[in-house]
C-alpha cells in the first residue's frame, strides 16, 4: 500500500470525526432546545391551566348567584347574598356589580350610591354581553382607580329573557403577580402574555405592558411574525430575534419560545415562555470540549490501527464471502424445506408412475407415510371411475415442456375412502429425468357443501311453492266462502220449500254437508297456512271413516273395491274432524294410485287396543295405554326398502312432476304426532302396503248433533242487509223473510249508509259483509254507530286477515260470524243479538 493512500485515508479519517462531531453537536443542539422547548411548553400550559381555572371557578360561582332567584329580582336577600360573595372573596376581587338590562348599574359592592344608575353599557365588556348574552372575560384595561383591572360578567336572565348581567373586577396585577411573574427557565428565561387585540398584557421588558405588540416591536418582524399567530389562538414554538439596548450598548438577542392561547369564556389570551440562545447553548459547552478532546484521541488511535486493519482486511473479506455464499444456500434450502412441509396443500412428485416425495399433508391425505406410497403405483391411489382420465391429461406435452394441467379427480386413500383433489400438475425433470411436481388441494368438503346446497335449494323452492300455497289460501278464502255462502243459502230456501222426507230435502241435506266440510277444508287450509292449532273435540271415529268412504267411493276407479271392517265400539278420539278426514283421504289416495294400472283391493279398518311399553321401541316418547287403530292396506305395486326410511320426509315424492308435491304423507304424519298418536308402515313389493295409524283413545263421549230439527227462532223485527254479492243478497233475503223478518237489502255500503242516515229508527238490526269494494263493513259499522250508538250490527266475512270477533266486539259490533253461515246459525244469531237489545222475546 502506498504512502500517498495511507496519508489519504488519514485524511478521511480526520474528516469523517470532524464529519461526525458537527452531526453529533448538531443533534444534541436540536435536541437540547427541544428539551428547553419542552420544559417551556410545560410552564405555559401549566400557567394557561391555572389562569383558566381561576376564571373556572368565578364562572361556577356566578353562575349559580346568576341563577338565584333573590339576586335575579335584586331584593334583600339577593344584595345580601352579593355581599356576602365579595366579603369571602375580598381578597382577589375589587368590586362585584349588578347590571340591568339597559346597562345602568343597580347595585355594587363596595357600594358607591353615585354609582347606582350609571349607565355603563359603553363598556366593551358590557356591551358584548348585552348583545351576546354569553358569560365574557372582557379586556384587560385602566380602572378610574389607577390599577389595571379585567372584568368578568356572566349573564341574568329569568324565564329565558336577558335582565342583565353579574359581573366581577379582577385586578390584574394580582393575576400577573401569582401566575406569570414567577415563570423562568435558566437565569434569563421569562413569560410574555398578549390579548386577542395583540396588548402586551404582561411583558418583562419595562414599558411594555398595556402597549400594542405592533406598536413596540415594529421592528423585530420575527416578533411580529409570532404575535400574528398568538392572536389568532395558534400554539406554536418559533425562534424570534429582537434588539435589545442597554444603557448604550445595543444587541441583537436570539430566543427561543414556545406558545399557547388560553381559552376563556368568549375570550382568549396566548401566553408564550422563551429563553436566550445563548443560555440554551451554554449547557453545551462541556459537551464541545469532551468531543474535540475524543477526536483528538480518536485520530492519534487511527493512525496506528490503519495498517493493521488493511492488512487484515483482504483475509476477513474473503472468509466473509465464502460464509455468506454458505448462509444464502442454507436459507434458501430451509425456506423452501418449511415451505413444502407445511404447506396446507398436498405436494409430490411422481416419477415413473411412483411417487418419489410427498409432503406431510400428502401423507396425511392418503393415510400412509412416504415408504407405503412408494410401494405401489400411484395409478392405485386414483379412483378405478377417474383412471383413465388422469394419465391422459398428464400426457398431454411432451417431457421437458413447461405446460401446467388444472384438473380435478377422485383419490381413495388406505381407508378406502373417497377424496376430491384439485390438481395443478407440471412436467419437470427430477434428478436428470423427466417427472411430474403435483400441487393438490383437498376440495372433498367443498363437494359436500355443493351437494347440500343443492339439496337445500331443493328444499326452498319446495318451501316457497307452500308460502305460496299459504298465500294463496288467505286469497281466495273470501271468495270461496261467499260462493259456498250463496250455495248454504239456496239450499236453505229450496228445502224449505219441500216435504221434510222428500228425496230432494235429503239430496239437499246432502248438499248442506258437503258445503259444511268444504268450509272446514277452507279453514284448515287457512289454519295450515298460519300453522295453527285448530280447536279439538271427541270424536267418534268409526263414524268419521264411514261419512269419508261414502265420499271416497265417488272419487277412485271401479276397479279398486273397498273392503271394511269398522268396530262402532273403538270408541273416541280427541282430534279436529277436518284434519282426521285429511289423513284418511291422504293414505287412501295414496294407496289408490299405487293400484291404479291393475286395480285391486283397498282395505281399511278400525278397532281398539291396548298398547304396551315394548310397542314404541325406539321412540323418545312412550305413551302406553288404549289407542284407536286405523288401517289402510292396498295390493299395489308396494315402496322400495331402499326408500322407506324417507318417505315421511317433507316434499320427497316418487311421482312425476305434477302429479305430487311430496308433502301428502309429510303431512300425515305431522298430524298424527299432533294428535300424540303414532304411524307405522309395512311394504313388499309388488304385494302392497299396510299403514297402521294409533291415536289415544279418550272416555269423554262426542257430542252427537241433535236428530230432527228443532223450530227456527224468527222475528218480525226490521233488518237492514249490506253485501256486495248480488246472488248472496238475494238468498239471504230470501231465509231472513222466510224467517218472518222485515228485509231491506242493498248491495253498496254506501247506498246503505245514505239509507241508514235518511231514516235511523227505520232498522232494528244491520246485517253486514266486511270486504266491499267501495267502504268495508267495519268502516259502514263505524259510520252507522256514530249516528246511532245502540244500533246491534252483525258483522259476516269470508276471510279477512285484519278483523276478528276481538276487534268486532271491541268496536261495538254485537256478533261476528264466519262465511258461509246456515240457515239455523243464521236465524240464532240474529234473534241472540236483538233479544240481548231487548232483553225479551221476538217482535209480531
Amino acid at each position: 500500500m502506498k504512502k500517498y493512500t495511507v496519508f489519504f485515508i488519514l485524511l478521511l479519517i480526520l474528516g469523517c470525526c470532524s464529519f461526525l462531531f458537527y452531526l453529533s453537536y448538531r443533534d444534541v443542539k436540536i435536541k437540547t432546545i427541544a428539551a428547553f422547548n419542552n420544559e417551556q411548553r410545560i410552564m405555559a400550559r401549566q400557567a394557561a391551566r391555572e389562569i383558566q381555572s381561576f376564571f373556572t371557578e368565578y364562572a361556577i360561582s356566578l353562575g349559580y348567584l346568576a341563577k338565584h332567584k333573590n339576586i335575579i329580582d335584586l331584593d334583600q336577600a339577593g344584595k345580601k347574598l352579593i355581599k356576602e360573595f365579595y366579603d369571602q372573596h375580598s381578597g382577589q376581587i375589587r368590586a362585584i356589580t349588578r347590571i340591568d338590562a339597559s346597562g345602568r348599574i343597580v347595585y355594587t359592592i363596595p357600594f358607591v350610591r353615585r354609582a347606582i344608575g350609571r349607565d355603563v353599557s359603553h363598556q366593551a365588556h358590557n356591551r358584548r354581553i348585552m348583545e351576546d348574552h354569553r358569560p365574557l372575560v372582557g379586556e384587560v384595561f385602566m380602572a378610574v382607580q389607577g390599577y389595571r383591572a379585567v372584568a368578568f360578567a356572566m349573564p341574568v336572565f329569568k324565564d329565558h329573557t336577558y335582565r342583565g348581567s353579574l359581573s366581577i373586577l379582577v385586578p390584574f396585577r394580582q393575576i400577573a403577580k401569582k401566575y406569570l411573574a414567577d415563570i423562568r427557565l435558566g437565569d434569563s428565561g421569562s413569560a410574555w402574555l398578549l390579548s386577542s387585540k395583540g396588548i402586551e398584557l404582561f411583558c418583562p421588558s419595562p414599558g411594555h405592558a398595556g402597549q400594542s405588540v405592533f406598536k413596540t416591536f415594529a421592528s423585530a418582524p420575527t416578533v411580529i411574525a409570532m404575535a400574528k399567530k398568538m392572536i389568532k389562538g395558534e400554539p406554536g414554538t418559533t425562534v424570534y430575534t429582537y434588539e435589545r439596548k442597554r444603557g448604550n450598548v445595543t444587541r441583537t438577542v436570539t430566543s427561543h419560545a414556545v406558545y399557547l392561547p388560553i381559552e376563556l369564556p368568549d375570550n382568549f389570551w396566548s401566553i408564550m415562555v422563551a429563553t436566550p440562545e445563548d443560555q440554551v447553548l451554554a449547557a453545551m459547552k462541556f459537551f464541545r470540549d469532551a468531543w474535540l478532546v475524543l477526536i483528538l484521541v480518536a485520530f492519534t488511535g487511527s493512525i496506528l490501527l490503519t495498517l493493521y486493519l488493511f492488512k487484515a482486511w483482504a483475509i476477513v473479506r474473503e472468509e466473509e464471502t465464502r460464509r455468506a455464499a454458505e448462509q444464502v444456500l442454507r436459507e434458501s434450502e430451509e425456506k423452501y424445506r418449511m415451505l413444502v412441509e407445511n404447506a396446507n396443500d398436498l405436494i409430490f412428485i411422481v416419477q415413473d408412475e411412483v411417487v418419489k416425495y410427498a409432503n406431510p399433508k400428502a401423507e396425511k391425505i392418503f393415510g400412509c407415510s412416504l415408504a407405503e406410497l412408494k410401494s405401489k403405483p400411484f395409478i392405485e391411489y386414483i379412483h378405478p371411475d377417474d383412471r383413465d382420465m388422469v394419465p391422459a391429461i398428464h400426457r398431454r406435452g411432451p417431457p421437458g415442456e413447461k405446460n401446467e394441467n388444472l384438473y380435478s379427480f377422485r383419490a381413495v386413500n388406505e381407508k378406502a375412502e373417497d377424496v376430491y383433489l384439485q390438481i395443478s400438475s407440471r412436467l419437470t425433470t427430477w434428478k436428470g429425468r423427466p417427472a411430474t411436481i403435483i400441487l393438490a388441494r383437498d376440495i372433498t368438503e367443498l363437494k359436500r357443501a355443493a351437494r347440500e346446497k343443492k339439496k337445500l335449494e331443493c328444499q326452498l323452492r319446495q318451501a316457497l311453492k307452500m308460502e305460496a300455497i299459504g298465500t294463496l289460501a288467505g286469497g281466495i278464502a273470501h271468495d270461496f266462502n261467499n260462493i259456498l255462502a250463496a250455495i248454504v243459502g239456496y239450499a236453505d230456501l229450496a228445502k224449505d220449500e219441500l216435504p221434510a222426507e222428500s228425496r230432494s230435502g235429503k239430496r239437499i241435506d246432502e248438499v248442506l254437508k258437503a258445503s259444511g266440510r268444504a268450509r272446514d277444508l277452507v279453514q284448515q287450509i287457512l289454519a295450515f297456512s298460519r300453522k295453527s292449532e285448530q280447536e279439538r273435540a271427541p270424536l267418534q271415529l268409526h263414524l268419521l271413516v264411514k261419512e269419508t268412504l261414502k265420499l271416497l267411493r265417488a272419487s277412485i276407479p271401479s276397479t279398486i273395491e273397498i273392503r271394511r271392517n269398522i268396530d262402532p265400539h273403538s270408541g273416541n278420539i280427541l282430534a279436529d274432524p277436518t284434519q282426521i278426514h285429511q289423513v284418511l283421504m291422504n293414505l287412501c289416495t295414496n294407496a289408490a294410485q299405487a293400484m291404479d294400472e291393475k286395480g285391486g283391493v283397498l282395505f281399511v279398518g278400525l278397532d281398539c287396543l291396548e298398547l304396551k311399553e315394548k310397542d314404541f321401541k325406539g321412540e323418545a316418547d312412550p305413551r302406553p295405554g288404549p289407542y284407536v287403530r286405523l288401517t289402510v292396506k292396498d295390493t299395489g305395486c308396494g315402496i322400495d326398502p331402499f326408500i322407506m326410511d324417507r318417505i315421511f320426509d317433507p316434499y320427497f315424492t316418487t311421482k312425476e312432476v305434477g302429479k305430487g308435491s311430496g308433502m301428502g304423507l309429510s303431512v300425515v304424519h305431522g298430524i298424527v304426532k299432533s294428535h300424540n298418536g303414532k304411524i307405522t308402515v309395512a311394504s313388499k313389493l309388488n304385494q302392497g302396503t299396510t299403514f297402521k295409524v294409533y291415536f289415544p283413545r279418550v272416555e269423554e263421549e262426542s257430542q252427537p248433533k241433535p236428530e230432527g230439527s228443532a223450530p227456527l227462532p224468527v222475528g218480525g223485527e226490521r233488518i237492514l242487509f249490506v253485501d256486495d254479492e248480488q246472488d248472496l243478497t238475494d238468498a239471504t233475503r230470501g231465509i231472513l223473510t222466510y224467517l218472518g223478518y222485515r228485509v231491506t237489502a242493498k248491495t253498496s255500503s254506501l247506498e246503505a249508509l245514505a239509507l241508514f242516515r235518511s231514516q235511523p229508527d227505520a232498522f232494528d238490526l244491520v246485517i253486514t259483509d266486511q270486504t266491499m269494494p267501495e267502504m268495508t263493513g267495519v268502516q259502514l259499522a263505524g259510520e252507522l254507530l256514530g249516528i246511532r250508538p245502540d244500533l246491534p250490527i252483525i258483522l259476516c266475512t269470508g276471510y279477512s286477515s285484519k278483523v276478528d270477533a276481538g276487534v268486532a266486539e271491541d268496536m261495538g259490533i254485537r256478533a261476528f260470524a264466519m262465511k258461509p253461515v246456515g240457515q239455523d246459525k243464521l236465524a240464532e244469531v240474529i234473534r241472540q243479538v236483538l233479544d240481548e237489545k231487548t232483553g225479551s222475546g221476538p217482535s209480531e
